[in-house]
């Protein structure tokens, strides 16, 4: 497996294309100027994997998909968000283009995303929105906004809720064995790190 991460220089978003070993190849999390960095592997590109609806993480997708024909994974509970640009905070800079789409696949906790020879757990870990997931994968956890290095995402947009971002940041602390964590913005940590100094994860594994 080999993942690339391609930072967006507007909003410090972090995209992913992460790549099996046999020509299939995921994105996650595709924001400006994603396409651009993502497309020259089009031909390996079967799915984009959104961790939530934010426009700094979904703004690429209908362009890259367009060209892919990639499948959209998204949770069911953030449906709505790429046609609704009050959720999906795209109406506070609408200078930024943030294309309506619609997702192929809205996923569910504990389901399995099988791309290539990839597999990803999906863990629904709500607060930063309802539907904010995380994607594990061999030894690498993608958190989206929900963990980033040394904080959390913030639960005070549309949809957040600081409660069930406790009990999200409570599921992942129980989570054994050592990943890399690859946040949706920030730099990528050790899980155990995180489990140790985070104190958004350190307070609830207790």
């Amino acid at each position: 497996m080999e993942i690339t991460r391609f930072c967006d220089p507007f909003m410090g978003e972090n995209c992913y294309l992460v790549r099996d070993l046999c020509g299939a190849a995921a994105v996650i999390d595709p924001g400006f100027e994603a396409a651009e960095k993502v497309l020259p592997y089009a031909e390996e590109i079967r799915a984009i994997l959104l961790t939530h609806g934010h426009f700094d993480h979904i703004a690429s997708v209908k362009a890259i998909a367009e060209q892919t024909h990639a499948k959209i994974y998204l949770h069911e509970a953030d449906g709505a968000f790429p046609q609704e640009s009050r959720l999906n905070l795209s109406s506070l800079m609408p200078a930024l283009p943030c294309p309506a789409f619609s997702a192929d696949v809205l996923f569910r906790d504990g389901e399995q995303i099988c791309v290539g020879a990839l597999s990803f757990s999906v863990l629904h870990t709500p607060g930063h929105t309802p539907g904010s997931s995380c994607f594990l994968t061999d030894d690498a956890l993608f958190t989206g906004d929900t963990v980033l290095s040394g904080s959390i995402g913030r639960t005070d947009f549309p949809g957040g809720d600081r409660y069930a971002m406790r009990e999200s940041c409570r599921k992942l602390a129980a989570l054994s064995g050592e990943f890399r964590v690859y946040p949706g913005h920030g730099e990528e940590s050790a899980f155990s790190y995180e489990k140790r100094n985070n104190l958004y994860l350190r307070d609830v594994s207790c």
